[in-house]
C-alpha cells in the first residue's frame, strides 16, 4: 500500500532530483513534489501548499540550504529540513545542524534517506503534539474561571468558616462516584490524594491562603472509586476578610490524565530513541573493529608475499592466514546480510527432511577442536531408543539444514567461548512426547499448526559452566546488536547478531528458543525446541502437498 508524501525539493539539478525521488518511490511512497531553486519560488511554495518534508541541496547557483532554512524559520513552519548534498564537510554539516537542520546525508549514499525522512516526520509530529498540549494547558489556565459556570470541570467551593466544602456532581463523577457517595467534608478530598503528593499539595494550599501566591494551582493524583488514580489539575483562589483571614476558596478540578500519559509516552519514546542511537553508534564501532581484525592479516601477509622473497613454508603459512581471515570476513558480511534480510522478512529457507541427530553430531565434531584447545570438556548426550538394546534415536524434523546448523553451532560456539579453561559444555538431544498431542489425529496439520508444547518436539539443550548472564541482560540476550557491557564479554568480539539470527531461524521452523542463567559466573543454558516431523504424514503425502508448508517465514 503506497504512502502519500509531500516533498519540497530545493535542487537545481534535474538528474539529482530524479535520483532522490526514485529512492523515495522505491520504498512505496506516492509523491507530490515541487522542485525550486531560488528564494521566491520557495516562498511561494510554502504559502500555497502544506509540505511534509524539505530536502535541500547545500549549494545552488542562486540559493543555498542555509538561506532556505532561514526562510523556513522566518515563515514559522516547523517542517523536517534535511540536507542532501554532493559534497559537504563535517564542519559545515555541524554548523547547519546547529542552525536548525535536522539531518544531512550525501547524494552518493542515499540508503539513509528514507529512514531519515520517516524519523524526522515522526519527530515533527511529536513536536506539534507537544505544542498543542502546551497551548491547551495555557488556554485552560487563562479560562479557569469558566469552570464556575458549569463546564466539564469539577467545581469545589470551600467555606472555611463553616468547615464545609461543596463538590459538584462532575467533581464526584470524575472519580467514579455518584452524587450521594461523597459528603461535603474537606477530608473527602484529602484522603484521596496520593500519599506521595499529599505533603506538597497541603504546603501549596497553605502558601496561597497565607497570600504568598496569587492563585492556588497544583497537579496531583486522586484515587478513584475503583482504586486507580487520575491526574488532576486543581486551581483555585481564596477570598480574605478585612483582617486578612481567608474565609472562602473556590476552584476547579480538570482531569489531565491523558496529557500526563502522553507526556510519559513521549518521554519513554525519547529515551528509546536515545537508546537506539546509542546502540547504533556502539554497533558501528563494533563492526569497524570486527572488519579490521581479519583485514590486518590479509594486508600484512599480502604485502609480505609481494615485497619479500619467501620459501615454500612461509608462502603456505601466509596463504593459509589469508584464507582463514577471508573466511572470517565473509562470515561477518554474511551475518550482516542475514540481519538485513530478517529485518525485511526476506531470509530464505529451503526445507527438507533432516536427521537432527546426525546434524548435531556433526556440529559437535566440528567444535571439538576449539574445545580441546581451550581445555574444555565437550559432551554430547544423544537421544537413545527405548528397549533392551538401546541405540541412537533418529530424530527427524522438517527444516533447513544449513540454517539450523548455523543456529545450533552459534549457540555452541558461544558456550565454548564464554567458558573458561577446565570448564564443561554439554549438549543434550532428546525427543519430548506430548501424550495429549500424540493421542489425537494430526493428519491435516502442518508442522507449525500447533504452538509448542502442544505437539511432540525435539529438544536441544546446551549448558555450560561459563561466565553466565546477568539478570538485567537476560531479557535482551536475543536482541539484535546487544552485547552485555563487560570487559570479560567484549574481549570475545563478535557483532552481537548471532543469537538474534538463531532465534529467527528457530522460530521460522515453528520452534522456540530460550536462555536461562542463575547469574554471573554460574553458567548458562540455552534450550531449542523444534516440532518433530510426522513420519506418517510425510510418507502418505505427495511432495506437492508438503510444499506450501515450506515457506511460512521465508
Amino acid at each position: 500500500m503506497s504512502k502519500a508524501l509531500r516533498v519540497l525539493l530545493i535542487e537545481d539539478s534535474e538528474d539529482d532530483a530524479e535520483l532522490i525521488l526514485q529512492q523515495l518511490q522505491r520504498h512505496g511512497y506516492e509523491l507530490a513534489y515541487l522542485r525550486v531553486d531560488n528564494s521566491d519560488a520557495m516562498s511561494t511554495a510554502l504559502e500555497q501548499q502544506l509540505w511534509d518534508v524539505v530536502l535541500a541541496d547545500y549549494s545552488l547557483p542562486k540559493f543555498s540550504a542555509t538561506a532556505a532554512l532561514s526562510l523556513l524559520q522566518l515563515k514559522e513552519q516547523d517542517l523536517p529540513f534535511i540536507i542532501v548534498s554532493g559534497c559537504i564537510g563535517d564542519e559545515i554539516a555541524v554548523a547547519a545542524m546547529k542552525a536548525g537542520a535536522h539531518d544531512y546525508l550525501m547524494k552518493h549514499n542515499l540508503a539513509r534517506l528514507v529512514p531519515a525522512v520517516e524519523r524526522e516526520i515522526q519527530e515533527a509530529s511529536l513536536r506539534r503534539e507537544r505544542q498543542r498540549i502546551q497551548l491547551e494547558l495555557q488556554d485552560s489556565e487563562d479560562l479557569w474561571q469558566l469552570a464556575l459556570r458549569g463546564n466539564n470541570d469539577g467545581i469545589w467551593d470551600w467555606n472555611m468558616n463553616a468547615h464545609e466544602v461543596f463538590f459538584s456532581a462532575r467533581w464526584k463523577e470524575m472519580l467514579g462516584y455518584e452524587e450521594h457517595e461523597i459528603s461535603h467534608q474537606l477530608n473527602e478530598w484529602l484522603q484521596r490524594i496520593h500519599p506521595d503528593d499529599l505533603l506538597w499539595v497541603i504546603s501549596t494550599m497553605r502558601d496561597h491562603v497565607s497570600q504568598k501566591t496569587q492563585f492556588y494551582r497544583t497537579e496531583h493524583r486522586l484515587r478513584c472509586k475503583d482504586g486507580s488514580y487520575k491526574w488532576i489539575l486543581s486551581r483555585g483562589q481564596a477570598i480574605w476578610d478585612e483582617a486578612g483571614h481567608p474565609k472562602r476558596m473556590v476552584g476547579s478540578h480538570t482531569d489531565i490524565t491523558p496529557t500526563k500519559e502522553l507526556e510519559v509516552a513521549l518521554r519513554q519514546q525519547a529515551e528509546s530513541l536515545a537508546e537506539a542511537n546509542r546502540l547504533k553508534d556502539e554497533f558501528l564501532a563494533i563492526v569497524s573493529h570486527e572488519l579490521r581484525t581479519p583485514l590486518h592479516p590479509i594486508l600484512g601477509w599480502s604485502q609480505t608475499l609481494l615485497n619479500q622473497k619467501v620459501d615454500k613454508n612461509q608462502l603456505r603459512r601466509g596463504l593459509e592466514n589469508i584464507e582463514r581471515s577471508a573466511k572470517l570476513l565473509k562470515q561477518i558480511i554474511d551475518n550482516l546480510l542475514d540481519v538485513s534480510q530478517i529485518a525485511r522478512g526476506k531470509l530464505n529457507m529451503k526445507f527438507s527432511s533432516i536427521d537432527l541427530t546426525s546434524l548435531v553430531e556433526g556440529i559437535v565434531a566440528t567444535s571439538q577442536t576449539t574445545a580441546i584447545a581451550k581445555d574444555i570438556r565437550l559432551e554430547f548426550i544423544p537421544a537413545m531408543s527405548a528397549g533392551e538394546e538401546s541405540e541412537l534415536e533418529i530424530i527427524s524434523i522438517l527444516g533447513d539444514a544449513n540454517r539450523l546448523q548455523y543456529a545450533i553451532g552459534n549457540i555452541l560456539s558461544n558456550a565454548i567461548a564464554f567458558t573458561p579453561a577446565g570448564g564443561r559444555v554439554q549438549i543434550r538431544l532428546s525427543e519430548i512426547i506430548d501424550r495429549q498431542s500424540s493421542d489425537r489425529s494430526r493428519k491435516h496439520q502442518s508442522p507449525t499448526d500447533d504452538r509448542l508444547p502442544n505437539i511432540s518436539y525435539a529438544q536441544i539443550q546446551i549448558s555450560d559452566t561459563g561466565i553466565g548472564i546477568s539478570p538485567q541482560f537476560l531479557p535482551h540476550v536475543f536482541d539484535r546488536f546487544r552485547q552485555e557491557h563487560s570487559s570479560r564479554t567484549r574481549v570475545h568480539g563478535g557483532l552481537g547478531v548471532g543469537l538474534a539470527i538463531a532465534r529467527h531461524i528457530v522460530e521460522s521452523h515453528g520452534g522456540t528458543i530460550r536462555a536461562e542463567s542463575p547469574g554471573k559466573d554460574k553458567g548458562a543454558t540455552f534450550i531449542v525446541q523444534l516440532p518433530l516431523l510426522d513420519r506418517g504424514d510425510l510418507k502418505s503425502a505427495p511432495d506437492s502437498a508438503i510444499e506450501p508448508q515450506l515457506h511460512l517465514h521465508s
